[in-house]
């Protein structure tokens, strides 16, 4: 049960943690445990809740375990009979549980049955601090005992600190902007001849250097779209893509080869690492890194090699043996020793050394 209503010092101390969280990132989890701590057996989170996909999950949490975040973020968020009026309700106004579904209706609920009662919680309240394309970004506490004076009493503390959060949140996203490019620079744009793009979670571009401009120009298998978002060519780079713009992303690297009739390039899809209250915040971000494959790979094109040959070349002249050739293709050594050879007679060549050789750099 709520314990601190109408404290002056309990809401100037939570206050003080707010604004502390500026300067220290921290701060965010020791607001959610002073305020948690104010109930005697109550959970309490930094959520988002995307209206038009209906998914949502828990960044920052006290009193969760782990496997209840995790079986929240994987599947029960998409059962949440709570959300569909968190996608509408007034901003900045704190509301009880009550008010967003009926409580009799919700004990009929999967969410209520399997879940709630589960982690032991019946209610409590919650509050969507802001907005944005249909996402709502939401700080709830929810109680083991049904108790609506308490969660009358939550409501309104939560509305008496919604404004404090807001400016918080505000001031927290626009340095996350500065941040990323900044971070970008030091770790990515030093790498000669490579091209870079960043882009937001709606694969918006948000950034790109001159390199990448080029092989864009060049047609290097994805595109700026009019809107001003990065598209591939190929379905599976998208969907690769996709994956890591989403906030439960299960990747944090993809590696893939896209090419024209003149060039191939290799692509290299980084989820950028950031603390939990920047990517709750301001969404992930994904570094789109392209290189152009090496000039050994662009003259074996010109003898005719099949695509099976170009591939064994390529490992070769990347250092792979012969084992680990097969091992990743899928086939046998012989196979790969067979297209070696058709490979030596194109180029004129006899052994794997003459091969490396002929195209290191002079």
């Amino acid at each position: 049960m709520y314990k601190k209503a109408g404290n002056t010092r309990f809401h100037e101390e939570l206050v003080e943690l707010i604004y502390g969280s500026l300067l220290e990132h921290g701060k965010w989890q020791q607001f959610l445990d002073h305020l948690n701590g104010s109930m005697r057996h109550g959970k309490t989170t930094f959520m988002y809740h995307d209206a038009v996909v209906r998914k949502g999950y828990f960044s920052l949490a006290a009193g969760y375990t782990d496997e209840e975040i995790t079986d929240y973020n994987r599947y029960y968020n998409l059962i949440n009979p709570w959300m569909a009026k968190a996608a509408v309700r007034p901003v900045g106004k704190g509301v009880t549980s009550d008010y967003m579904f009926d409580a009799q209706q919700l004990r009929k609920t999967e969410f209520y049955n399997d879940y709630l009662r589960k982690i032991g919680l019946e209610g409590g309240a919650g509050i969507t601090i802001f907005r944005d394309k249909g996402r709502s970004f939401v700080l709830t506490s929810l109680m083991s005992a049904r108790d609506h004076e308490a969660s009358a009493d939550l409501a309104k503390l939560l509305t008496e600190l919604s404004p404090h959060i807001a400016r918080a949140f505000s001031y927290y996203r626009k340095g996350t902007k500065a941040s990323d490019e900044a971070n970008s620079q030091c770790t990515l744009l030093d790498l000669a001849g490579t091209g870079l793009i960043l882009i937001d979670e709606d694969a918006q571009l948000k950034t790109l250097n001159k390199t990448a401009e080029q092989f864009i120009d060049q047609r290097c298998g994805l595109r700026i779209t009019p809107t001003n978002r990065i598209v591939f060519e190929k379905t599976r780079l998208q969907e690769m893509l996709k994956d890591l713009c989403q906030r439960q992303s299960r990747g944090s690297v993809y590696r893939a080869e896209t090419s024209n009739t003149m060039k191939s390039y290799d692509i290299t899809m980084v989820r950028m690492q950031t603390d939990k209250m920047r990517e709750f915040l301001a969404g992930p971000s994904v570094a789109i890194l392209i290189k152009l494959r090496s000039a050994a790979a662009e003259f074996i094109n010109e003898f005719a090699l099949s695509p099976g040959e170009l591939r064994v070349a390529r490992a070769i002249i990347g250092g792979m043996s012969v084992s680990e050739i097969a091992l990743e293709r899928g086939i046998s050594r012989e196979t790969v020793r067979t297209q070696l050879k058709s490979i030596f007679s194109k180029l004129g060549i006899s052994s794997q050394l003459e091969l490396v050789r002929l195209f290191q750099p002079k």
